[in-house]
């Protein structure tokens, strides 16, 4: 298994997909934190004016708008992309487009001619989504410290006992997901469906959606049990033993979609 995960590290820092992906997320932040200068700061709004952007400063004026000064750190990193389901989506497509290129290239065939063991590929696969997932999504904590560092120290600082807590169990949850993708992309082996499952389950649509239908019969109370819920309302700091739900959650789809894979791979020819 340890040696079909060194394949493939190798061949995931020769893919352009992950260099993609990197490029969206750091635009994405950086474009977060330019959206707030140009509200909420003299200089910004100065600029904001001088491009005609005088809408936009209408709407940040707006009384009902969320005040600033109930952000920090960790408030805007989960505003950037976390709690929207756009890391995961993006994620999500990489991972899904990673395994699906197994199938089409032929390269699971002479994996599995080498590890006869269909269970130790998919481990692989977890193994190098965890680890990717681990990278990706500190390289983006920091990159967010840094955009606030470049902007003027817009936003406090969040308590390092809080930071470490949210990211433990965001990266737990967000791994889980990648498993889902797994999963799918082993059982469709089709880019095109495993892609789209990752936007529809990484955005909530799917999960939104089934949940008004199912509360018309007041029966939507599974939401809070899916991954992108617990993501999106999970919390940020520990206040209590209700607040490791979310990690039971992640541990259980970890678990099962890790199971469901390996089963669907061992049921079908390569």
């Amino acid at each position: 298994m340890f040696n079909m995960l060194r394949m493939d590290f190798y061949r995931l820092i020769r893919s352009k997909t992950i260099y993609v992906c990197l490029i969206l997320l750091v635009t994405m932040c950086f474009l977060c934190y330019g959206m707030v200068w140009l509200a909420v700061t003299p200089e910004g709004r100065a600029a904001a004016e001088r491009m005609g952007m005088t809408p936009f400063l209408e709407v940040a004026d707006d009384p009902d708008s969320p005040a600033l000064g109930q952000y920090d750190s960790l408030s805007m990193f989960r505003e950037i992309g976390m709690d929207g389901g756009a890391y995961t989506s993006i994620l999500g497509v990489f991972m899904a487009l990673f395994v699906c290129m197994d199938f089409h290239s032929g390269f699971i065939k002479n994996t599995l001619s080498l590890h006869r063991e269909r269970r130790k590929y998919i481990g692989g696969k977890i193994l190098l989504a965890g680890l990717t997932n681990l990278c990706v999504l500190l390289l983006l904590w920091c990159v967010s410290l840094l955009m606030n560092l470049l902007f003027g120290n817009m936003l406090p600082l969040a308590e390092p006992g809080d930071t470490l807590f949210y990211l433990t169990w965001a990266w737990l949850n967000t791994t889980a997901f990648l498993s889902l993708m797994v999963l799918i992309a082993s059982f469709t082996r089709s880019g095109s469906a495993s892609v789209t499952a990752a936007l529809l389950l990484g955005s909530g649509l799917v999960q939104m959606l089934l949940a008004k239908f199912t509360g018309l019969f007041g029966a939507s109370g599974w939401l809070e049990y899916t991954l992108y819920y617990n993501l999106t309302y999970g919390p940020s700091r520990y206040t209590g033993t209700g607040d490791l739900k979310t990690y039971a959650v992640s541990l259980l789809f970890l678990t099962a979609c890790s199971g469901a894979a390996a089963a669907a791979l061992s049921k079908r020819d390569v």
